[in-house]
């Protein structure tokens, strides 16, 4: 017998009552009991609406797609989840939405259907929140645990996957792992309280106390993602990173999550340009929070309230940018200079080669010098020169050669 068959025969009373017990809620961003979500929507039908669907996927914020290992693990779950849903909500359409280009996994998860006679109409895709403004729509965890609440083999509990990032990008990332309810959080991300700047969960960030916090049903993890932000972190370039990824995935169909996220974007990369003012602030909190409240959409939500989180919980690191034109972290290319040291270069041409913009000019026992116009700050010729002559500072560059000069004639000048 299937999952979806021993609902059947408990009877769709039989089956809400687990669901509450169970308490199960609405994994991703738009948390709330599934219990009260079930009722609410059918209470608000309108059959004239349009036909009744029901829907799986991801939040489309979830860019990392962590959590789909649910659907790639267990896709029978998932399925018989969706199945159960619409039963309960005597839908006639069902949707499950899978990330754009994981078109092998839409295959697997299709024959899986075929083979539980499950009639299921699978998109490689974000959700659609128009087409699905006239049904529910749930995440696939929440299917998952729908399927186990029914089967009898539920345990409260959540998935959790731990990434850390610092200047130099992604430097951990542990896959998804199930954790039960009421562990806590610095157990799993094992790392030096000292060295956290921040610590996103779902898009919310917290600072390092939020370590002592436990796993509960209540905390809201979004995709699933804890995210550490080390000390070498800026934050504001983080938002600025976060912003163009809800470019790119956003469908471009919603004015506010649209023109939100622009004008967000454009103002945030003034800022790490070190061209930024101080009433543009008050204009990104006035956008953000109307873009909360106004888009259809997860993607729109997600850029806003990180941006926000970061306006308020790090304002040192935006005034710093702002009216000190520097970079707390050190780390925004615009703030930072590089240039070699005249008094220690050899002319061994060694960082010339290592240059991936072409911007070192110089020629054997010649001081070399850097084009700054064309630097990307990247530091690759600061790890080739054997020397030590290439320095990497936030200071006033000291006065350097402007033409040819001889190793040990600089002074002449």
């Amino acid at each position: 017998m299937t999952i979806l068959e021993k609902a059947q025969k408990y009877g769709r009373e039989a089956v809400l009552k687990k669901i509450q017990k169970a308490d199960i809620q609405e994994y991703g961003l738009y948390h709330s009991s599934l219990y009260h979500k079930i009722h609410t929507i059918k209470e608000e039908y309108f059959s004239e609406d349009g036909p009744m669907r029901v829907a799986g996927g991801l939040n489309n914020n979830d860019f990392r797609h962590m959590i789909l290992k649910i659907l790639k693990d267990t896709p029978e779950k998932v399925l018989q989840g969706l199945a159960i849903l619409s039963w309960l909500m005597e839908a006639s359409e069902m949707l499950l939405y899978i990330p754009e280009g994981e078109e092998g996994l839409k295959q697997e998860v299709l024959k899986t259907a075929q083979e539980l006679k499950i009639d299921v109409d699978i998109r490689t895709e974000i959700v659609d929140m128009r087409l699905m403004s006239n049904g529910c729509i749930c995440h696939i965890e929440t299917l998952c645990m729908l399927a186990e609440a029914v089967n009898d083999t539920y345990v409260p509990g959540t998935w959790v996957s731990i990434l850390k990032i610092s200047d130099f990008g992604c430097t951990e990332l542990r896959e998804a792992e199930y954790v039960k309810f009421g562990t806590k959080i610095g157990c799993l991300v094992k790392i030096d309280a000292n060295d956290i700047k921040a610590v996103q969960i779902g898009s919310k960030l917290y600072d390092a106390s939020v370590l002592e916090k436990e796993i509960t049903p209540e905390l809201v993890m979004g995709d699933g993602v804890i995210t550490i932000y080390d000390k070498s972190c800026c934050m504001i370039a983080q938002a600025e990173k976060a912003l163009l990824e809800s470019r790119k995935k956003s469908c471009g169909k919603c004015t506010f999550c649209r023109e939100g996220l622009n004008q967000l974007f454009v103002r945030i990369n003034e800022i790490t340009k070190g061209k930024g003012e101080s009433n543009g602030l008050r204009i990104m909190e006035d956008i953000g929070e109307a873009m909360k409240f106004s888009t259809i959409c997860s993607i729109g939500q997600y850029g806003s309230a990180f941006t926000l989180d970061t306006i308020h919980l790090f304002s040192n690191e935006y005034e710093n940018h702002i009216k000190k034109k520097k970079c707390t972290a050190g780390t925004c290319p615009n703030f930072i200079n590089v240039y070699i040291n005249a008094a220690k270069c050899v002319g061994c041409g060694i960082c010339i080669k290592s240059c991936p913009v072409d911007c070192i000019e110089g020629l054997p026992g010649y001081i070399h010098m850097i084009e700054d116009i064309d630097c990307t700050k990247c530091g690759k010729c600061i790890e080739v020169c054997e020397a030590g002559a290439i320095i990497k500072t936030m200071e006033k560059v000291p006065e350097l050669p402007d033409r040819l000069t001889r190793i040990g004639r600089f002074k002449r000048y």
